[in-house]
C-alpha cells in the first residue's frame, strides 16, 4: 500500500493523504486536526511577518502531523495484513462414545522389543545399520528420517502387565528436523488398533493418524485424528488425547483419550 497524493482540503480545513491502494475492505481518510488554518498566502506574508516563535511553533505542528500520517498508514498496513485465516469453529455435540487406552513402545531392549526402526536417520545413514538397534541410544540431537515399524501391546490400565485389550499396528516416522539441542522430536503416527475379546471390542479396529510433538504429550495436549474404523467402529472417526505416562531410554507408555462420533 502506497500514497500518491498529499493535498490541503480546504473545505474540512485539513490535509488528506489519498491512497495509491487502500486495502478492498476498509477506506482510510486522514484529518489532522494539528493544522487548524490553510498555510498563509505569500502576498500575506509580504504585510505581515509573524515572530519567529510562530514560524518555529509551525513547523513543530507541521513535523508533528507528517508523523501521524506515518503513523496512521503503518495501522492500516498493519491492518491489512492480519492473520491469513480467521475461522471460529463450531461447537462440537457430546462425543458417542469415550474410552481410554495405554499404548506400551519398547524400541531398544531385544528380548521385549515391540517396534523396530527400518531406516537410519538421515544424518547416520553412512555409518550405522540396522542390525543393531542400539545406535537409537546414540543420538543426541535428531532421529528425523527414521522410520518404526511398531506391534505394541494395548492395556486398560497403565501398568505393561494390566488387562490387555489389543494391539497397535502401522508404522512412526520422526519428521521434525531438530536443529538446536534445545529443541525436542516429534513423531508422525500411522498406526491401527486392533482390539482383542477381553476388551468386549472383538473384530473390531480404530486407524489413527496424526502429528505428535514431544513435549506437548508430556503435557497431554496432542491430538491426533481417528479417520475410520472396522466392525464396532464402522463410520466412526473423532479424535485422541495423547499424553505421556512414562518414557525411559528405551520404552514409553502413552495414554489415549478417545471420542468418537457416528
Amino acid at each position: 500500500m502506497s500514497w500518491t497524493k498529499f493535498s490541503f482540503d480546504e473545505v474540512n480545513k485539513g490535509f488528506k493523504l489519498q491512497l495509491d491502494n487502500p486495502p478492498p475492505y476498509c477506506t482510510l481518510f486522514l484529518h489532522f486536526d494539528s493544522f487548524s488554518s490553510p498555510p498563509p498566502r505569500a502576498d500575506a506574508l509580504q504585510h505581515k511577518r509573524r515572530p519567529p516563535w510562530e514560524e518555529e511553533q509551525q513547523e513543530l505542528v507541521g513535523v508533528i502531523g507528517i508523523l501521524h500520517v506515518y503513523l496512521a498508514v503503518f495501522a492500516a498496513s498493519a491492518a491489512a495484513t492480519g492473520p491469513a485465516y480467521s475461522f471460529t469453529p463450531p461447537k462440537l455435540p457430546k462425543p458417542d462414545f469415550q474410552f481410554t487406552f495405554y499404548l506400551h513402545d519398547n524400541l531398544i531392549t531385544p528380548a521385549n522389543r515391540t517396534a523396530f526402526a527400518v531406516t537410519v536417520p538421515v544424518a547416520k545413514v553412512n555409518e550405522w545399520t540396522l542390525s543393531d538397534q542400539s545406535w537409537l541410544l546414540e543420538i543426541n540431537s535428531s532421529y528425523f528420517g527414521t522410520v518404526v515399524v511398531l506391534e505394541d501391546p494395548l492395556t486398560l490400565e497403565p501398568p505393561l502387565n494390566s488387562t490387555q485389550v489389543g494391539f497397535a499396528r502401522g508404522i512412526y516416522v520422526f519428521d521434525k528436523n531438530v536443529g538446536a539441542e534445545n529443541e525436542h522430536n516429534g513423531i508422525e503416527w500411522i498406526f491401527t488398533a486392533i482390539f482383542n475379546e477381553g476388551s468386549g471390542l472383538a473384530n473390531s479396529t480404530l486407524c489413527f493418524k496424526g502429528w505428535d510433538y514431544f513435549p506437548d504429550s508430556v503435557l497431554g495436549i496432542t491430538e491426533v485424528a481417528i479417520c475410520g474404523g472396522t466392525g464396532k467402529f464402522r463410520k466412526a472417526q473423532g479424535f485422541a488425547g495423547i499424553s505421556i505416562t512414562f518414557i525411559d531410554a528405551v520404552s514409553a507408555a502413552l495414554k489415549f483419550d478417545v471420542s468418537l462420533f457416528f
